[in-house]
């Protein structure tokens, strides 16, 4: 799958689009989604390897995304985020790791770095 392709999943385009930024200019392949619903589509049509996930978004919250994501790709890595201290309740449905927002890009590059790494030792 390359450098790796990451699904960026928030309802606030601005952050989602610094996000990507910030994924392309270290090499990932990026697509996103602004609603829970919409990521599980893309889920469904393409693979990935990573995806970072926000709290609050409208029909589905970031919680009951990873819920409905363990269900059918119980492997596939999550980041968290989210303004609201709710890391315990991320990492509790599935999420491999929690950010709280306003978080330092670079340790969001090195941990992406790091989960894809092992998740894909030959790389």
């Amino acid at each position: 799958m390359g450098p790796g392709k990451i699904l960026i999943v928030d309802d606030e385009a601005d952050f989602r689009e610094m996000l990507a930024e910030v994924c392309k200019m270290n090499g990932y392949c990026v697509n996103c989604a602004n609603s829970g619903m919409d990521a599980l589509h893309r889920l469904k049509e393409e693979a990935y390897s990573l995806i970072i996930v926000d709290y609050q978004m409208p029909e589905m919250d970031g919680i009951e995304f990873i819920r409905q994501v363990r269900k059918r790709w119980d492997l596939l890595p999550v980041i968290a985020v989210s303004a609201i201290d709710v890391g315990k309740l991320f990492i509790d449905a599935g999420a491999n790791l929690f950010l709280e927002k306003p978080f330092n890009y670079k340790v969001l590059e090195k941990e992406i770095a790091m989960i894809l790494k092992s998740n894909n030792p030959e790389s």
